[in-house]
């Protein structure tokens, strides 16, 4: 028995009254002889049920009972309480509150032991099992606060365990059926990743919170460096996940978007199933994924580029030189890859029908093979920073579309699907990324015929330039931009820098274009195989590209270079010689370059262009100038409104008059035109001039400082206008006069005008139209134009 609840029973009865202890000795002396089995006991009808003699041994120590107080009390019953000695036993007390029979029924047993001990031992007696009882309750709840404590530790100690064997092996996610190529890889510790989900088991207090990152498989992949040493641009990395639909699928991403959870958020376009509510937690995951993976070296690191053609030593050119790289933007260009990075078909049949086309010597065809054999050129010279374009133009039907599909077999498959070639259907913004993945690989644009023609001046400047928009960011900074240096060829049915307001309001888009007009009919050399190589080309391409730049690779810089220059001098010499503009000398010099290398290195045929010819594909100085040309065209716009000029047509000069005010004109009065000494003058109102050169884009500077140069001006000191002589107004109004020659430049059908009857009225307009074109017969003085 404990000894703290040992009690004197002597000196407990001496303590009470006289006439109760007289009472309690008689109760005791009762069950004495009832436990002894006294025949002639008396059994209290309110006594305690009898306890079975098997049960209860003769003079039990009270250690005997604990069975019998285990079954005893899970059953509700107090039978085996006989005895005011037991209220003393510590444990009646200890299984009373630690046996598992429910509170109700302990608190039963609890009252029934209660009334038992106070008709044993009266109201002491009770008294003394409450106390016993809060005693034993309190050492039970200190006992299992100590277990309690003790577990905890013990707890603590296998979890510490458990995050040390992680920590040395590693917690891993345990997805099955993964794809080929892909693997379970590390993730931070808490972290549960498999079938069943993404998530961790959050304690609070005694509560355990289940945190879902995600329902369907998420892996980390690899990382991603940049092929190119000199590129700039955001961290990826290459994801794995498995769809709604099943599928599992490979996306790349900046590793910022699996660390912010506004960002994680844009998964869910490319088919991930995340939320608002999981993103906080999918960033907690992704981030401890990739720290985990990372610093354990699971993760493999992949060159990516993020464009073609050269890399900035120029010591390789991509795709043909190396494979072993991801394209960037493969998900942006689907098939432009496969298209331009592989080779297909039989390569000496290839290059055997590509001469057979060639040695048709078809204009066209020829030169947009040179077009685009200058790409590569174009990006590995350091001094140049301007592609250009080769535009091939002419009727439908002539021939076009077949030459520039066969010509960029070249470099890879031009089918549908495939597509080198492009629509100029496109945004500025999206032929500029366009632009900056082909880098060097030449483009390939098909019928601009197509596109809002106040489009085209703006693509061909963008192409040419090589540098797309510069882009801020949100922190006030600026993004990396982007760039290229390539040619472009391209057909249309007019030629290319006549599209536009006016036909173009750039003068340098002419300076960019080299133009050559097909055939009036579909050629004639080529009808008979025509349907053979369609067909033939559409399965066989990828050769000549890849040999064209080992050939490149296989020059020195130096040796480039010098073959340009000489060139170049070559053309400026001829340019020269015939009076012709050497603005575009540069682009004919990388043509010939390109021309030259192909007749002699890579078809090995001999067939080239001679500098005349290619002289030809360029724009002559009238069309280059933007105040030149538009000179050109101010005595078109002159004869384009004769109701607007005094002395145009003098019948009609005299109906347009006020006849009660000779002196006012009615209707809208821009000038007069008239001849002086042999000389003709088109004097104008300077607001009305002013709005033909902003319609057409000529900067107004420019254009006086032309008239100038050219003695085409007569203005008062100081001025652009001088005070001019009229029939029509008494006080002279003040005027622009502008000298009006012949131009070489004038275009013929703008002139032209519709033939009438002989025997028919001449019309008094056509009448200073025919007086005007026998002036210019007449015109004894030439200006030569700088």
């Amino acid at each position: 028995m404990s000894e703290n609840l040992n009690i004197d029973v002597a000196a407990m009865l001496n303590q009470l009254p006289p006439e109760m202890q007289k009472q309690m000795q008689a109760q005791m002396q009762t069950f004495i002889n009832i436990m002894k089995g006294g025949q002639n006991a008396v059994v209290p009808q309110a006594g305690p049920s009898a306890i079975n003699k098997k049960e209860i041994p003769e003079n039990p120590g009270l250690q005997d009972y604990t069975e019998l107080y285990c079954d005893c009390f899970k059953k509700g019953e107090i039978g085996c309480v006989t005895r005011a000695e037991q209220f003393s036993d510590s444990d009646m007390y200890r299984i009373l509150f630690s046996v598992n029979c429910g509170e109700i029924r302990r608190n039963e047993v609890q009252y029934r032991l209660e009334m038992l001990a106070k008709e044993l031992g009266g109201m002491a007696l009770v008294r003394y099992f409450k106390k016993n009882c809060m005693a034993a309750k309190r050492e039970i709840k200190e006992r299992q606060k100590h277990d309690d404590e003790m577990a905890e530790q013990e707890r603590k100690k296998l979890a510490q365990k458990e995050r040390e064997k992680i920590l040395e092996t590693g917690n891993m996610t345990k997805f099955t059926e993964l794809p080929e190529g892909c693997k379970n890889i590390y993730i931070g510790p808490g972290w549960v990743a498999n079938d069943d989900g993404i998530y961790m088991l959050e304690e609070s207090g005694k509560t355990v919170r289940r945190v879902e990152a995600g329902r369907f498989p998420f892996l980390i992949d690899c990382l991603y460096e940049p092929y190119d040493a000199g590129a700039i641009g955001a961290e990826k990395c290459g994801i794995r996940f498995k769809s709604v639909q099943g599928d599992w699928r490979h996306k790349i991403v900046e590793q910022s978007t699996l660390m912010d959870s506004r960002e994680a958020m844009t998964l869910a376009k490319k088919g991930y199933s995340i939320n608002s509510r999981r993103a906080m937690a999918f960033t907690d995951y992704a981030t401890a994924m990739l720290e985990e993976s990372a610093m354990r070296g699971a993760l493999p690191i992949h060159k990516m580029a993020s464009s073609f053609g050269w890399t900035s030593d120029k010591k390789e050119f991509l795709p043909y030189t190396n494979n072993e790289f991801v394209f960037e933007k493969e998900d942006e260009f689907p098939g432009l890859t496969q298209a331009i990075s592989q080779s297909q078909g039989d390569r000496e049949t290839w290059y055997r029908e590509f001469k057979e086309m060639r040695q048709t010597r078809v204009k066209m065809f020829n030169f947009a093979t040179i077009v685009l054999l200058a790409s590569p050129i174009l990006g590995m010279l350091p001094d140049v920073v301007n592609g250009f374009i080769g535009n091939i133009y002419g009727d439908t039907h002539t021939g076009k579309t077949i030459c520039d599909s066969i010509n960029a077999t070249i470099f890879g498959d031009f089918r549908e699907g495939y597509v080198i070639a492009l629509t100029p259907q496109s945004t500025p913004t999206g032929m500029e990324i366009r632009m900056n993945a082909h880098k060097n690989i030449p483009l390939v644009v098909e019928d601009a015929n197509n596109a809002d023609p106040n489009m085209i001046p703006k693509f061909i400047m963008q192409a040419s330039n090589g540098a797309g928009a510069l882009r801020g960011t949100k922190n006030m900074g600026n993004r990396a931009q982007m760039s290229w240096c390539l040619s472009s060829l391209v057909n249309s049915e007019a030629i290319l820098t006549s599209y536009g307001n006016r036909g173009g309001v750039n003068g340098g888009s002419y300076t960019r274009v080299y133009a050559v007009k097909s055939g009036s009919q579909f050629p004639k050399v080529w009808e008979e195989k025509i349907g053979y190589w369609k067909e033939f080309f559409a399965t066989n391409y990828g050769f000549a590209g890849r040999d064209f730049v080992e050939i490149l690779q296989g020059m020195e810089l130096d040796e480039l270079q010098a073959m340009k220059k000489k060139f170049f001098s070559q053309i400026v010499a001829r340019m020269r010689e015939i009076g012709h503009s050497e603005t575009q000398a540069e682009g004919l010099a990388i043509l010939i370059l390109a021309d030259y290398l192909a007749a002699t290195r890579l078809f090995k045929d001999d067939i080239m262009f001679t500098i005349d010819e290619l002289i030809s594909f360029t724009e002559d100085e009238e069309t280059i100038k933007p105040a030149k040309r538009f000179y050109n065209k101010l005595e078109d716009l002159m004869i384009g409104n004769p109701d607007r000029f005094e002395g145009l047509d003098e019948n009609l000069t005299e109906r347009i008059a006020d006849p009660l005010d000779p002196a006012k004109w009615v209707g809208e009065y821009w000038g007069l035109y008239r001849m002086e000494n042999q000389q003709r003058w088109l004097c104008v109102r300077p607001e009305v001039l002013d709005r033909w050169l902003a319609d057409r884009g000529v900067d107004r500077r420019l254009f006086f400082d032309f008239l100038r140069e050219n003695d085409l001006i007569r203005a008062d000191k100081g001025a652009n206008t001088r005070k001019t002589p009229s029939k029509i107004y008494s006080t002279r109004p003040r005027l622009v006069n502008i000298r009006l020659i012949d131009s070489d430049c004038a275009d013929e059908d703008d002139l032209s005008q519709p033939g009438v009857e002989e025997n028919a009225p001449q019309n008094p307009f056509l009448k200073v139209a025919d007086e005007i074109n026998t002036q210019r017969q007449l015109q004894i003085e030439e200006i030569e134009f700088k």
